[in-house]
């Protein structure tokens, strides 16, 4: 997003969420930090980038992607709460995963 990122950046980027169940986007442009800002409660203008979505297991994408159960994020027009803190991050993930079993 500050223009000096490269594909060959992501294994570094993603390597602390590395299950297998998660997925990871990394685009030259911002078509996919503008189609999530919506979802993630951001005004108009505002790109979803330094911004976490969870989306429950078993949510299919089609067109359009589903509603988040989560948002968390680093320094945008979002409330305090929804700020990322990695250890709450963390535990809303193991509890999101442990109620929905092995294999998520």
């Amino acid at each position: 997003m500050l223009g000096e990122e490269e594909r060959a950046d992501t294994p570094d980027a993603t390597r602390f969420l590395d299950d297998p169940r998660s997925t990871h986007f990394w685009t030259p442009a911002h078509g996919l930090a503008d189609a999530l800002a919506p979802l993630a409660g951001l005004p108009d203008g505002e790109r979803a980038w330094d911004t976490f979505l969870l989306f429950a297991p078993g949510q299919s994408w089609g067109d359009e992607p589903p509603e988040p159960v989560l948002v968390h994020h680093v320094g945008k027009s979002l409330p305090d709460e929804q700020r990322l803190h990695g250890p709450t991050l963390r535990q809303e993930i193991q509890a999101m995963l442990a109620a929905n079993g092995p294999g998520g």
